[in-house]
């Protein structure tokens, strides 16, 4: 993750059901963030940012504030150390130029961007930086696709993937999700389908092992391995959008606001509440 959020799977989560828990209350989020694509902590100041169909957002004491000035639809969105990030996406409205940002940068904590790579010919849902580069999937070729620099690429393998997690052990070793379920991947090897985990969209693998898994329909489920899961718990409210994750403290962008768990989704705070 992003997750992650993850990003995000916009096209499946659309029909999602919210489950009936009831959140705490929390104040609303300004008038413009329509839906929600990722959630990623900065690892600078630990604050929680949201990448939205309008640009980049700091949730902060129940108040979603933009970051920057910048109104891109920032799709992938992933932070690759302190204050720096990874994004892609579309431009806004006004801004002209082609129709997919290709791979953008920042360093200054998504107040402004710079042009990797790819312009006018990526737009990456996901995106999974590590210390050996990053890796993307491009939904306008259908392809995963990995770089050492952010500039040149190298396919990997088509499909359609949902979300990208990372082996903290093995940065060579990736989970993906699909609309058959989750794969397991080496690269330069094959991808396999790991049995029983249709409805798993997506997914964020935790610095102590433990990965946590967000099906279509809000249930949270845990793993140790990739392919054995625990049922956990169900999102708070609303139709899910994004699952981002830091420590062991997990977030869930829905319909209706974010809400943040430290049991693995048995219980639900709302820091933002939207609409």
């Amino acid at each position: 993750m992003n997750w992650r959020l993850g990003v995000l799977v916009s096209v499946v989560m659309v029909a999602l059901v919210g489950c009936s828990a009831t959140p705490d209350d929390g104040p609303s989020s300004p008038e413009g963030i329509s839906h929600i694509h990722a959630l990623v902590t900065n690892p600078a100041d630990e604050s929680l940012l949201a990448a939205t169909h309008e640009g980049v957002f700091r949730i902060e004491d129940g108040v979603a504030k933009r970051v920057g000035t910048g109104r891109q639809d920032t799709m992938g969105f992933a932070a690759r150390g302190p204050d720096s990030f990874y994004a892609s996406g579309h431009p806004a409205p006004d801004d002209g130029g082609p129709p997919h940002l290709g791979l953008i940068a920042s360093s200054d904590g998504a107040k402004t961007w710079t042009t990797e790579s790819m312009e006018g010919e990526a737009d990456f849902h996901a995106l999974a930086p590590t210390e050996e580069g990053v890796y993307g999937f491009n939904s306008v070729t259908s392809q995963l696709v990995h770089s050492v620099d952010g500039r040149n690429w190298t396919d990997l393998i088509g499909g359609n993937f949902y979300d990208i997690a990372t082996d903290p052990k093995d940065l060579k070793k990736l989970l993906l999700t699909t609309p058959d379920g989750l794969q397991t991947y080496e690269r330069g090897g094959k991808p396999r389908t790991v049995p029983k985990t249709a409805g798993i969209a997506l997914i964020e693998w935790l610095s102590d092992g433990t990965i946590v898994g967000l099906k279509v329909d809000g249930r949270v489920v845990t793993s140790t391995d990739g392919h054995r899961w625990t049922a956990s718990g169900e999102v708070a409210e609303g139709d899910v959008q994004a699952l981002g994750a830091n420590g062991d403290t997990i977030q869930v962008a829905t319909t209706t606001g974010i809400y943040t768990s430290d049991d693995d989704g048995k219980t639900w705070k709302r820091i933002l509440e939207i609409g």
